[in-house]
């Protein structure tokens, strides 16, 4: 439920409980064995909690404590003591200590530059949004320098195709500068070939008319930094070859760009391989109900105890076990304390987990759990009953 309600309102709460397993050891006794941790939780300050809960008597039933802790994983030990319930231990430890928290989900954040509590439809619709800008300012960048590169090759295209004149040209100039200048100026004759791949390009700074091209400054300069070495037959091969996949490339680029549907299957196949790469198993295992409020009866130890009532009302509760039988010719033990005009009316056997019903004078009937009644020694008066109750004035 909670998880549901962070992923629809983007507000929620879930209970995390720690890996628990029961151990038995000594034929007779259990351990707990704790072997993950919630998130967040230090597992050496659970570790003084759990110490501070045994030493305040707040959970009494566990003899060791210990941490067995290695480089393969969390393993904390809690030995428990002999005819301890273990489900009674774990319970008041998901109480009283961190082995059970409560993550609570606000998903606010800074959406279009305000920030906005949303829900997980509205942070999935904001990722792809921010991920198609992203893919498609890196693509325009990627185009863009393609298209420089591809303006470059197509200058050295050109020049291999106008090999001869070239080389006529820039002997004939007195320095760089001026064989520069007479290459811009000049035009220079263009394949089909080539025309092809100025207009697949589609470079806006590309000057040429019918089958005539104008070199820019860039290219220019390209021409005359070109080493002998290219001008050869196969190096020529290879910048056209080079040409032929930027414009495969930069097709590409204008496809994804044109292309809303292109353009997201770039974004899945890029979350895809982050997935392959980064991805881990979940370590916290979804439990499909709920962890509603506990009962307190599921944090009490079922004991054998005895119900003493007086008959001027006071009740107490005293385990069995501080009863013994009394032999022939023995004291017996004292079982309450009353004063002199009260007695001892009514003695039950009953357990900590016993429900009990109380008939008052007006008929009413009352229920009363008997590890509310306040444990008492032997020698005990005990408590009015009339103040476990609420009972009317005369009642």
């Amino acid at each position: 439920k909670g998880i549901k309600e962070a992923y629809q309102t983007g507000r929620g709460a879930c209970v995390i409980r720690s890996k628990i397993s029961i151990e038995n050891f000594k034929k007779d006794r259990e351990a707990i064995i704790i072997n993950e941790l919630p998130y967040q939780v230090n597992k050496s300050r659970l570790i003084e909690k759990i110490a501070e809960t045994v030493h305040t008597n707040i959970i009494d039933g566990i003899s060791d404590l210990r941490d067995e802790s290695d480089r393969n994983g969390v393993r904390v030990v809690i030995e428990l003591k002999r005819d301890v319930d273990s489900n009674v231990i774990l319970n008041q430890l998901y109480k009283h200590t961190l082995l059970q928290t409560t993550f609570n989900s606000n998903m606010l954040a800074l959406n279009g530059g305000r920030p906005e509590q949303m829900n997980l439809k509205d942070m999935i619709s904001s990722f792809i949004d921010f991920r198609e800008e992203v893919v498609t300012k890196r693509i325009i960048f990627n185009l863009n320098k393609s298209r420089n590169k591809a303006h470059v090759l197509i200058g050295l295209v050109v020049a291999n195709n106008n090999i001869d004149p070239i080389i006529k040209l820039i002997k004939s100039s007195k320095d760089s500068r001026e064989a520069k200048e007479k290459l811009m100026k000049s035009k220079w004759k263009l394949s089909d070939s080539d025309i092809n791949f100025i207009t697949l390009i589609g470079d806006p700074t590309t000057k040429f008319q019918k089958k005539t091209y104008s070199l820019t400054e860039t290219q220019a300069k390209a021409i005359l930094e070109l080493r002998l070495h290219r001008l050869t037959s196969l190096e020529r091969e290879d910048i056209k070859k080079d040409l032929e996949n930027i414009v495969l490339e930069i097709k590409n680029y204008l496809e994804i760009l044109n292309s809303r549907s292109k353009l997201l299957n770039v974004i899945k196949d890029e979350l895809n391989e982050i997935k392959k790469e980064f991805s881990t198993p979940r370590r916290s295992a979804i439990i499909d109900r709920e962890y509603e409020q506990i009962d307190d009866i599921s944090y009490i130890q079922q004991e054998d105890i005895i119900i003493t009532i007086s008959n001027n009302g006071y009740i107490k509760r005293s385990l069995l076990d501080n009863y013994r039988a009394q032999n022939r010719g023995g004291k017996g033990k004292t079982g309450m304390s009353t004063r002199e005009e009260d007695f001892v009316k009514e003695i039950h056997l009953a357990t900590t987990h016993t429900k009990l019903l109380v008939f008052s004078s007006f008929g009413k009937v009352y229920s009363l759990k008997s590890y509310d009644i306040p444990e008492a020694s032997l020698k005990a008066r005990g408590k009015p009953i009339v103040n476990l109750l609420p009972f009317s004035e005369g009642e």
